[in-house]
């Protein structure tokens, strides 16, 4: 591995690093992100 940005991958919910680190935030904890980045990996994929 090289560590480098594979550019138009996106991850949500419990696939995704969160902010919370490797702990399991509870019921519903990756809702918010998952709307988030799922909006954002949309408008991506709009825009190519």
């Amino acid at each position: 591995m090289d560590d480098r940005v594979i550019p138009g991958l996106y991850a949500a919910g419990n696939a995704m690093a969160g902010a919370t680190g490797m702990v399991y935030g509870g019921a519903g904890g990756t809702i918010g992100p998952t709307l988030v980045f799922g909006y954002r990996s949309g408008r991506h994929a709009a825009k190519r």
